[in-house]
């Protein structure tokens, strides 16, 4: 049988912007558009993660920069997209989850998860 090949899978000069990229699959996300030769834009609010994985790409001779910000915040949200060039590509990944029977949960967890779930997914890809 003849399968397909997947083709040369370049993105070479496009800028993307990965949130939720300290970790899990943001992280395996950045470095997959690193490699693919994308500029990457890392944010998250762990400072420390985000420095050490952009030291990593950019040691192994990709593009990748940093913005330790909480997406949750729209007005830091505005202005890193202000001060930016032009995303081509957005992993809008950052999300958490506070697990609890419903009689058991805490309104304050739910608003919480719904703003970061949902909220900031919604302003950041307007």
């Amino acid at each position: 049988m003849n399968y397909p090949k997947l083709p040369s899978f370049r993105l070479d000069g496009k800028n993307a912007l990965v949130t939720g990229a300290g970790r899990g699959i943001g992280m395996g996300a950045s470095i997959a558009l690193a490699e693919s030769g994308a500029n990457v834009t890392l944010v998250s609010r762990t400072d420390s993660e985000l420095k050490e994985l952009t030291k990593h790409i950019n040691s192994l001779g990709y593009k990748s920069s940093y913005v330790a910000i909480d997406v949750n915040d729209e007005k830091a949200i505005s202005k890193l997209i202000e001060d930016s060039d032009p995303f081509d590509i957005l992993i809008n990944n950052a999300g958490t989850n506070k697990p609890a029977k419903l009689i058991d949960t805490d309104l304050n967890d739910f608003d919480y998860v719904m703003s970061l779930n949902v909220r900031s997914v919604i302003n950041l890809t307007k």
